[in-house]
């Protein structure tokens, strides 16, 4: 069903709207305001007040600093905000330099020199503890060898092994599958040029598309594929290295090292130290002679205890055999936090 037609006074109503609407509507300005010279020049100008009545030169450096960190600001109302807050700061050391009252801008560099040193500790204490951290996940020889394979030659196992290293390896095997993949499209496109020429010369044509330029067609692919082989000529070169004989005698020093470790490791938890392996084993399960001991039934409860799972039927044995469960409240904590909320007990 048609719409009745709109009424004189309507029409002429709505052809105003459609007038005044545009010239209200917002537009997107086509230059940023931080090009415009209404802008940069007053901002400019605030900025060299700032530095020459700054009181001293720790608070003209804080000033360069939160300047340099502010000025990538792109919203009108954020800047709009932040030149208030320093056009306030430059009222407040015009009015030191003048001999007003100082208390304020002391305060202020106060909390600089703080905020400062306490960044610098951070940031030592960071390299700190990056330091510390190579130092204890520094590679380390584990007295094995890596085999050759195409992407790589033969080289000492490394614990933990550096990323760099692992990187170079995984680029190069999916370098291999991108070459062999090429190596098959180019064969096929070359195949295609091959029926396209037999397919011109049985229509009796002696110079086409194809026939008569069969070179041109051809000579690129066959660039490619030459460049491809020389790839496979060095992958197949890389599997077939044989070991140095220096990186050998390295890996059964450091074999050798390590069972002197373990040895002496050994003999510590003889004289009845508790060493940090010794720990672990324990926790894997119980001593021999006990386990021995120990039914079908009693070993898989101690196996079902010594996982991390909280759930069901292990957990109703770790909470039988008193072993807490981190993070959950004990019972007294539980009826505190429900009197607390006003809740039944």
């Amino acid at each position: 069903m048609p719409l009745p037609p709109l009424s004189p006074t309507l029409q002429s109503t709505h052809a105003l709207l459609s007038q005044l609407l545009p010239r209200l509507a917002l537009r997107k300005p086509h230059i940023p305001f931080w090009h415009l010279a209404t802008h940069r020049l007053p901002t400019l100008a605030l900025y060299r007040r700032l530095l020459r009545f700054a009181p001293s030169p720790v608070l003209a450096q804080w000033v360069r600093y939160r300047w340099r960190e502010e000025r990538r600001g792109t919203s009108p109302q954020g800047t709009r905000e932040r030149l208030r807050e320093w056009e306030r700061c430059a009222r407040v050391f015009e009015r030191a330099a003048m001999g007003g009252d100082t208390k304020l801008v002391e305060r202020y560099e106060r909390l600089v020199v703080a905020r400062k040193n306490r960044v610098e500790g951070e940031w030592i204490q960071s390299l700190e503890l990056k330091r510390m951290h190579d130092i204890v996940n520094r590679p380390r020889l584990t007295g094995s060898l890596v085999l050759p394979s195409p992407a790589n030659k033969p080289f000492p196992r490394l614990k933990p092994q550096p990323p760099g290293l692992s990187g170079m390896i995984r680029w190069r095997i999916k370098a291999r599958e991108r070459r062999m993949g090429a190596d098959a499209l180019y064969r096929v496109w070359m195949g295609w040029v091959g029926d396209e020429v037999r397919a011109e010369k049985m229509l009796g044509l002696r110079e086409g598309v194809w026939v008569g330029h069969e070179k041109e067609w051809l000579d690129p692919m066959r660039g490619h594929l030459k460049s491809i082989d020389r790839s496979f000529e060095a992958d197949v070169a890389r599997q077939l290295t044989p070991p140095d004989p220096a990186t050998l005698e390295r890996i059964k020093q450091a074999r050798r090292d390590r069972i002197s470790r373990l040895s002496y490791l050994r003999q510590r938890e003889l004289r009845g130290e508790i060493t940090v392996r010794s720990m672990r084993r324990m926790s894997q399960g119980p001593p021999g002679p006990v386990l021995q001991r120990m039914g079908e039934k009693a070993r898989l409860r101690d196996r079902a205890v010594r996982g991390p799972g909280w759930g069901g039927w292990v957990g109703e044995l770790k909470r039988a055999r008193g072993t807490r469960e981190r993070g959950r409240w004990s019972e007294e904590r539980l009826a505190r936090e429900r009197r607390k909320r006003g809740l039944l007990p």
